[in-house]
């Protein structure tokens, strides 16, 4: 999938031993019944960890230093490489890798719930089916690789995604929390980095939800209102996914500093325009577009330098300031000869979003929690009128340009992670076409007895 010539001038030539590792994605990698003893939670996470170890051990014999590993990772495959950095239970002492490079990850959480549907679904297909997991195992092994695949692929046609992390073994306990796992992070050192759009022209065709990317005790709520509600009404409140990442981003980084780790953030906002993938031109050699600016390729001659000062130095530029949490600070990164735009620090990374995600969804899920709990029925309720008090501050552009910043002179994992649909009842379109109906029933009847009043007739409405 990558370019050789690529990688070979912008790291080999750099000093850098680069491996790309390779471990089992959609039904193989995410296959799961339930009982761990039988097939155990995130496969594919044990295939990066093996991986690693293999790296530890061996890549001294290709000339690489198993003391000194960064692994890195783009959108999914940043999910994976932020879970292997966050988790105290992968890696506590450091051993396997040292630094990681977290690229526009896309941290959504998956649903146990659909992993189990999805692998039992697998199962029914080819009639492994059985009340003994072991059983359904045994058979499904039986199958050709081949076929497996084409049932997948069958499957996702239909919204059956086989693309997801769950919070759970090698990486946290069982329903651990997000928050504990930023919390026990070991203190590495990390370099991550946005684009300014991610998937803000990504629109929705249908209502899914991924998955959650904070603690909500009810995550498909909270994330259907606000995208029933808040998605692209104002520049700042982007679509879920994007808001996911630069959350995660914000939210992580500061975590990993205050367990006493090392971040440096930045975000690519070169034009035309930065979207998700966008950025893969510059540090993998891929999705170059087709009009390609003298800007963008200045920016070209110097991001994958970045990286690589970062995985030989733990620095990427001496022009680069480490985060302070205090002040979120990162690097906005953009070329613009005409205007004079370099790049530069800037202050208060996405500090409207993040408030709004921190403060005010985090307040609207327990009220949803407190909601569940007085209802006699166990019915959710649609929010659709939640009125939000908003407490976030407008974001501060602390400029500090450097003209030297061009005199500065890694293991990739790519795209497995992130998933399923969800979505309640009420947010289905027949849903409010069944509601239509009974309306206009409701008010035929009404007219009618208005109409031809009597006195057997109760009040619809009473």
């Amino acid at each position: 999938m990558f370019p050789d010539k690529f990688i070979l001038e912008r790291y080999v030539n750099e000093g850098i031993v680069f491996v790309i590792p390779a471990y089992r994605l959609g039904v193989f990698g995410q296959f799961y019944l339930g009982d761990a003893n039988i097939v155990p939670t995130n496969l594919l996470i044990y295939d990066a960890i093996e991986a690693l170890n293999y790296v530890n051990e061996e890549i001294d014999n290709y000339g690489g230093n198993p003391k000194d590993v960064t692994i890195m990772g783009h959108s999914s495959g940043g999910q994976l490489v932020d879970s292997l950095g966050f988790s105290s239970d992968v890696d506590p002492g450091k051993k396997l890798f040292q630094k990681f490079i977290v690229l526009s990850a896309h941290p959504m959480f998956g649903f146990k719930v659909f992993k189990l549907s999805n692998s039992f679904e697998i199962a029914r297909r080819f009639n492994c089916v059985s009340e003994s997991q072991q059983e359904i195992v045994d058979c499904l092994r039986k199958i050709d690789a081949k076929e497996l695949l084409g049932a997948q692929k069958a499957m996702e046609e239909i919204g059956m995604l086989f693309k997801s992390i769950l919070a759970a073994p090698p990486l946290m306990d069982l329903y651990g929390k997000i928050s504990d796992l930023k919390k026990n992070a070991p203190p590495r050192k990390m370099l991550r980095g946005v684009t300014e759009h991610e998937f803000e022209k990504f629109k929705y065709s249908n209502y899914r939800v991924n998955g959650k990317f904070l603690d909500f005790e009810n995550p498909v709520e909270v994330i259907m209102t606000y995208r029933n509600n808040f998605t692209y009404k104002t520049p700042n409140l982007l679509n879920s996914d994007t808001s996911a990442v630069f959350v995660a981003a914000a939210t992580n980084s500061e975590a990993l500093v205050n367990a006493g780790g090392e971040v440096y953030l930045f975000e690519t906002r070169q034009k035309p325009y930065s979207m998700h993938v966008s950025d893969m031109q510059y540090f993998i050699g891929i999705h170059r577009e087709l009009d390609h600016t003298s800007d963008m390729d200045i920016l070209d001659s110097f991001y994958s330098k970045l990286l690589v000062n970062f995985t030989k130095y733990g620095n990427p530029s001496p022009y680069w300031d480490k985060l302070d949490p205090e002040k979120m600070n990162f690097l906005a990164l953009e070329i613009d000869t005409e205007n004079g735009v370099v790049p530069k620090m800037e202050d208060g990374f996405h500090e409207e979003l993040v408030n709004f995600w921190m403060i005010d969804m985090m307040e609207l899920d327990r009220n949803i929690t407190e909601q569940k709990q007085k209802s006699s029925h166990n019915v959710t309720p649609a929010y659709t009128t939640v009125l939000l008090h908003t407490t976030t501050s407008q974001i501060v552009s602390n400029v500090t340009q450097s003209t030297a910043f061009y005199n500065v002179t890694a293991i990739p994992f790519n795209d497995p992670p992130v998933t399923p649909e969800s979505f309640p009842i009420y947010n289905q379109w027949w849903f409010y076409a069944v509601l239509v109906v009974i309306v206009i029933l409701a008010s035929v009847i009404i007219l009618i007895c208005l109409r031809k009043p009597s006195p057997e007739i109760q009040p619809l409405l009473a």
